[in-house]
């Protein structure tokens, strides 16, 4: 398939680029805080993200159907490798609503690694397990880790108006330029040609992925 000649431009994306709710399109060409935000280096990253974990309230077994009953058993019969691969089909979240079928130190254990939230690689095991650590001794951890990566999964996270939207800047841009890159796919680009007055090209629209597969 023909790509069109002409400058690389912008994409129009519905989702603004994950830009906040109250950023407008003329405001590109000014400073814009969260994208001049560093997303490497975030002051108490990982205080930041423990102060919105949750204690767990309630006996979690009695929101479990039969049919998860019994797959929470069969799980904590597998051996560590199995459930670990069984674990890594979990890198997609849309759900915010917890399960409970996993037990809690298996989500823990996912964001420490980050196997499932991957914009987090940088956290600090010591302050994560010291956390953990002020619990009876019982295997399963009083505080809800479950909900935490779930929601920490979710495009719009630290948007205003959700439950973790009290973090550092960088931080909501680093998630922002995460959510950017898993959207993205190969020939991303969209060819323009500029006008005759020389201002903004007129965009082309860009070939899909299912459309890229096709033969020339």
């Amino acid at each position: 398939m023909g790509v069109p000649d002409g400058p690389a431009y912008r994409l129009t994306e519905p989702h603004d680029y994950y830009m906040p709710k109250t950023f407008v399109e003329s405001e590109w060409s000014f400073n814009i805080p969260i994208v001049e935000a560093d997303p490497l280096s975030i002051p108490d990253l990982t205080m930041t993200i423990l102060q919105h974990l949750q204690e767990f309230k309630g006996d979690r077994a009695k929101r479990l159907s039969p049919e998860q009953r019994e797959l929470k058993a069969r799980l904590e019969q597998l051996p560590n490798e199995m459930l670990d691969h069984a674990i890594s089909f979990l890198n997609t979240l849309t759900e915010t609503s917890t399960k409970y079928v996993l037990p809690s130190s298996v989500w823990r254990a996912g964001l420490l690694r980050g196997k499932l939230i991957p914009y987090l690689w940088d956290l600090d095991s010591v302050v994560i397990r010291e956390k953990d650590a002020s619990t009876d001794g019982s295997e399963d951890s009083r505080w809800d880790w479950e909900l935490l990566v779930r929601q920490l999964a979710q495009p719009n996270v630290f948007d205003e108006g959700q439950p973790l939207t009290d973090v550092p800047i960088g931080l909501k841009n680093r998630r922002r330029i995460w959510q950017l890159l898993d959207d993205m796919y190969l020939g991303d680009v969209q060819p323009s040609k500029p006008n005759v007055f020389g201002r903004a090209p007129f965009p082309i629209e860009p070939p899909l992925p299912d459309e890229m597969q096709k033969d020339d």
